[in-house]
């Protein structure tokens, strides 16, 4: 998965959450054309949450750490 067509905050793109889409901590603006791929640290195959960890609830920010980069399945 390299996730320069999926958007973090409008595609259903994490099927471990139950509507499998991001929801920003209520309150907190977000880039709605922000890609999936902005998240990944390509150098190192590890997801780098730094540009959003501010927006995601502990449950959001858990989700996506589950997730193996370049497993196919979100």
């Amino acid at each position: 998965m390299r996730g320069d067509k999926i958007h973090v905050w409008v595609d259903k793109w994490l099927l471990c959450l139950l509507d499998a889409s991001l929801k920003s901590v209520e309150g907190v603006e977000v880039d709605r054309d922000q890609q999936v791929e902005s998240i990944i640290d390509h150098d190192t195959g590890n997801w780098n949450l730094e540009p959003i960890i501010h927006a995601l609830s502990t449950e959001c920010a858990s989700a996506i750490r589950s997730v193996q980069i370049g497993s196919g399945r979100m």
